[in-house]
């Protein structure tokens, strides 16, 4: 069963409609044609943008091409692809005769995010084009923070020459996030009134760099760009920057072939092919709403972009879903994370309605709760027949 060929679908309308490119520490959530609007309620105007929970790092990032005189924004994508581990994009640039791609993936288990931009030359002589990359942070906690003390504050930042990157950090916390490519920028600035043309609410700082980039006639170029954060230090976060540019061909090779096991532990007989595309895609999408926080612990998330995190009731409904499918440890860590919070929260049996990503428990537990999460480790029992994560489970 050959699945990745066909996990993939693409769209030319209604290209306003949200989309979100995954990794289980990193997500981006923005409209499918390519722009960063600011939305949502949990936190007003913040739910979009670049996350790495318990702390957003950006509101998104914008493109300019110039030749000469002539400057255009990609400012509207006309085809949007989602695929079963990556994001494509592509743009027409009339005024220029250039056509974009933009490809995109978060890698697993990594606090960072790599896009692509192709840039395809469509006239037969050689071209000189500068690009400057427009980044927005927007460093600030989680939904709950202020309940912790944990309050959202200016950004500041500056070019670090030999990083090759934007490095910018919230005032008062320990938030942090860094932005470069694999070319090194011709120019560089670091402003807070300095906008692409989307202007995001917020308190964050735009880093702007600039990139001269020759193209062969009938030719490409290809332009890496590699976002990362950090809720710790400014160390860790350049770190994850620098092995996440030095090794972003490993980690997209990881993630393929990790999501190519993941489709094939389980199939479906059945005639209606457009049932076994569901199907497929139902695997995919779990795997989507998989969130791992360092020091909190890793599993299903309940909802994106509005509720990101996890919660006794809905999970005890969705995995049942999950284990069918064969991802036997997504059902697991989630049941460990909710038994552990609830523990910590209540000590008496009453499983948690509610837990955000920074530890907050919202809600302790209605009526519900502990009957749903008994019966779900208990058909996780029947499923694998594991006598020791049944055992796990008791408090």
């Amino acid at each position: 069963m050959d699945c990745l060929k066909h996990m993939k679908i693409s769209k030319k309308n209604n290209l306003k409609d949200l989309y979100g490119c995954f990794g289980n520490r990193v997500y981006l959530i923005g409209a499918q044609d390519g722009t960063f609007p600011d939305f949502g309620n949990h936190i007003k105007y913040e739910m979009g943008g670049i996350w790495d929970h318990p702390i957003k790092l950006m509101d998104g990032y914008w493109i300019k091409l110039i030749e000469d005189d002539k400057k255009v924004w990609l400012e509207s994508a006309l085809e949007y692809t989602t695929g079963s581990f990556f994001n494509e994009l592509k743009y027409k640039v009339e005024e220029l005769n250039i056509e974009v791609l933009r490809h995109e993936f978060c890698p697993d288990d990594i606090e960072g995010y790599v896009v692509c931009f192709t840039i395809k030359n469509l006239d037969n002589r050689g071209r000189n084009i500068s690009l400057e990359f427009y980044g927005k942070t927007e460093l600030r906690g989680v939904w709950t923070s202020d309940w912790v003390g944990a309050h959202d504050e200016d950004d500041f930042g500056e070019y670090v020459k030999n990083l090759k990157a934007v490095v910018a950090y919230d005032e008062k916390n320990p938030w942090f996030v860094a932005f470069g490519s694999d070319f090194i920028p011709c120019e560089y600035k670091v402003e807070k009134d300095l906008y692409a043309f989307e202007k995001t609410k917020g308190r964050g700082i735009t880093g702007y760099l600039k990139y001269d980039l020759c193209i062969a006639p009938l030719g490409k170029e290809d332009i890496r760009f590699f976002i990362a954060g950090s809720c710790n230090s400014r160390k860790e976060c350049i770190d994850t920057l620098n092995y996440v540019r030095e090794n972003h061909k490993i980690l997209y090779n990881q993630k393929e072939k990790r999501i190519n096991d993941l489709l094939q532990r389980s199939d479906i007989n059945i005639c209606d092919k457009d049932y076994k595309r569901v199907f497929d895609w139902i695997k995919i999408n779990y795997d989507m709403l998989n969130r791992k926080v360092a020091g909190i612990g890793e599993g299903l998330g309940a909802g994106i972009p509005e509720y990101p995190w996890w919660f006794g009731t809905d999970s005890s409904y969705a995995l049942y879903g999950a284990i069918a499918l064969g991802q036997f440890d997504l059902a697991k860590n989630t049941l460990r994370l909710l038994m552990k919070i609830s523990k910590e929260q209540n000590g008496n049996g009453r499983i948690i309605h509610e837990v955000v990503t920074n530890g907050v428990v919202s809600n302790d537990g209605n009526t519900q709760e502990t009957p749903h999460f008994i019966k779900m480790v208990y058909y996780v029992f029947l499923w694998t027949g594991d006598v020791e994560f049944l055992k796990e489970m008791s408090f």
